[in-house]
């Protein structure tokens, strides 16, 4: 434990740490969670933290941090930065490292830390490119990421002491665009393991979510997306359905096209064996994963890159094990024995891994065995935070210590 280390010299105990936020924290789904246990946990590390959020953020908690709301000026996100510099600024003292959630056009918080001497760690949570190229977001919304891309994101990059991003291969394309990848550390999105966890009694459980207590189930856990809908998921669920009577999936979550997939659906001979929940809470979900027997996930490559996905952590610490297409973050899962990779990431491949899991039960157990083991070790919240907290310190060790490698140069 960190906590118990005597001080290392140059390095406060209970650092002074601004958490900067420009995301919706009243919705469910990652960043609140994301926000809550870095936050939260360097909080309870000791540590003093003020998240500073935009009024539509809306309401939202975490235990031992102080959280500030306000208004920006102009209706945008460059203006809502803006005003966050300028309180930077004038309160400069009261902070010994700034920590920014990447959002574009927020150059401004970064310069006004770097004027005033406050180190920078900014996180990276996806690639913006990728996600603005998809055609979900209005015109103007992806001309202005776009230019945010290609002539500002380079400058934060640089102002940065360091570099947090949620997928390897974030590394390997900002490290291009830096020149080096000194700066970078691979930290994924952790997960709840108390929360997410394998269930102490599958029936039990199936009868409270009134699941099926027969048959294998199958299930698909976390928002619904355009690639869903088109990709190869359903269609290998309709190939299942057909070759297992017994069979029932289970789609649990919602999103902007959550309707579109129930028209989907309803168009499926056997779609009434199709359960969609639609959305649910945090503590639900991880009962409707728990419930399973085996889970499976699909998104597209550019997605799958750019972005951690979630929905398979939480599917590894309740040991349950998963079927996935063979690209971008799925391979870490696959490369430590939580994940079945189909080629290609076609349906008819997904399937027939699907097939092989439900008739080798003692495999499948063995996966899922393999699954919990890999999200304690290295997917836990409590992990990432510590990996955070060490971070910060050799920052600040090197701030205080520039004899030993610190860089203070401004650019």
């Amino acid at each position: 434990s960190l906590s118990s280390l005597p001080a290392q010299e140059g390095v406060r105990r209970g650092l002074r740490i601004l958490y900067a936020a420009y995301v919706d924290l009243s919705k469910p789904g990652a960043p609140p969670v994301h926000v809550g246990a870095i936050a939260g946990g360097l909080a309870a590390r000791g540590h003093d933290v003020t998240l500073i959020a935009s009024e539509h953020a809306g309401a939202f908690e975490i235990e031992g941090v102080k959280i500030e709301w306000f208004r920006k000026r102009l209706p945008t996100a460059m203006g809502w930065a803006k005003e966050a510099a300028k309180r930077l600024r004038s309160r400069s003292g009261e902070f010994d490292l700034l920590y920014i959630r990447d959002f574009f056009n927020c150059n401004a918080i970064l310069r006004a830390a770097k004027k005033s001497g406050i180190p920078i760690v900014l996180e990276i949570n996806g690639l913006i490119s990728a996600e603005m190229s998809s055609g979900r977001f209005p015109l103007s919304f992806r001309l202005v990421a776009m230019l945010d891309w290609k002539y500002s994101l380079l400058r934060r990059l640089r102002m940065s002491n360091r570099i947090v991003v949620v997928s390897p291969e974030l590394i390997d394309i900002f490290g291009k665009m830096l020149g080096g990848r000194e700066k970078f550390l691979f930290l994924p999105n952790g997960v709840d393991i108390e929360l997410f966890k394998p269930a102490v009694d599958k029936s039990r459980l199936r009868e409270e979510l009134e699941l099926p207590a027969d048959g294998p189930l199958i299930g698909a856990v976390g928002s619904i997306l355009p690639y869903h809908v088109e990709g190869a998921l359903i269609d290998a669920v309709e190939t299942l359905l057909s070759k297992y009577p017994n069979l029932t999936f289970v789609m649990v979550g919602g999103g902007p096209s959550e309707e579109l997939m129930r028209e989907r659906i309803s168009r499926i001979s056997e779609g009434n064996r199709i359960r969609m929940t639609g959305r649910v809470s945090l503590e639900m979900s991880a009962k409707y994963i728990a419930a399973l027997d085996i889970a499976v996930a699909w998104s597209s490559p550019e997605s799958s890159s750019g972005g951690w996905p979630v929905r398979l952590s939480a599917y590894a610490a309740c040991g349950i094990p998963a079927v996935g297409p063979e690209w971008g973050n799925y391979l870490f899962f696959r490369d430590n024995g939580a994940l079945l990779a189909a080629e290609g990431g076609t349906s008819e491949n997904i399937s027939r891994l699907v097939s092989w899991l439900i008739e080798n039960k003692s495999e499948t157990e063995s996966i899922g065995r393999r699954a919990r083991e890999l999200a304690v070790e290295k997917l836990s919240w409590d992990s990432i935070v510590l990996k955070t907290e060490s971070l910060i310190e050799e920052i600040l060790i090197k701030k205080h210590q520039p004899n030993l490698g610190g860089n203070n140069e401004r650019r």
